[in-house]
């Protein structure tokens, strides 16, 4: 398989680029993409830059100058709500917006729901059937351009906009690239270690302490998913 691999900072990519066999570097504009093999697979692996905008410009360079990507996986840290912890794995079921709002104008959209999209981006059915028997947990992770630290509003936005969803965990860029995933018909799926539990006295504090080690989680997760990939 031909695998993207996106993480948005540094941290969330470095674990994964020191186990690359035979990579290669090629820089297009600011974005440094490293092409090599992990296990069978031919792996595509960058850092985006925070945020759902570069997430965004990365995702149309990717497709546009890189052909036949088997899959998309977003890769990192997030802040997750309780009751998980810290270390703790979410893989996406699905992703969704939190911060998008269309719901004036008259067109019919929920809020969250980007004009000419699904509700909500699901994840690939195929790539999540290879983690069985691994331990993480399932649900819907919800970006929005902001560290994400009010349990007030997180609570607040589930009830009343998102009632039907299993949010598990916030970031800033995974359904940016669910989107641009959507938008070339290329399976996709998020993977992120938990830094820091909203609402908790001393969060930024955890996630300052967490979020390398987090993300070298997310990534020892991933090198397992993988190995199992291998076999379908």
């Amino acid at each position: 398989m031909n695998i993207a691999i996106v993480g948005a900072m540094k941290e969330e990519v470095e674990f994964l680029i020191n186990k690359l066999r035979k990579y290669k570097k090629k820089k297009i504009g600011q974005f440094m993409f490293y092409i090599g093999k992990l296990y069978k697979h031919k792996i595509i692996l960058v850092e985006s830059g925070i945020g759902k905008t570069m997430a965004g410009l990365l995702s149309g360079i990717l497709f546009s100058r890189f052909k036949n990507i088997s899959c998309l996986i977003n890769v990192g840290c997030a802040g997750g709500v309780k009751p998980l912890q810290v270390s703790d794995i979410v893989v996406s079921q699905n992703v969704i917006y939190g911060d998008v709002d269309l719901t004036s104008g008259g067109f019919g959209y929920t809020y969250g729901q980007m004009a000419q999209c699904p509700k909500d981006f699901p994840s690939n059915e195929r790539i999540i059937n290879a983690m069985n028997g691994l331990d993480y947990h399932l649900g819907t992770i919800c970006s929005c351009d902001s560290f994400t630290t009010s349990i007030e509003k997180t609570t607040l936005l589930q009830k009343t906009y998102f009632p039907n969803y299993k949010i598990l965990c916030y970031d800033m860029e995974s359904c940016s690239f669910a989107h641009a995933a959507y938008q070339y018909n290329i399976p996709f799926v998020a993977i992120r270690a938990i830094s820091d539990v909203i609402g908790q006295d001393n969060q930024d504090n955890q996630y300052q302490n967490n979020y390398v080690s987090a993300s070298t989680k997310s990534n020892e997760f991933l090198l397992e998913v993988l190995k199992r990939l291998n076999n379908i």
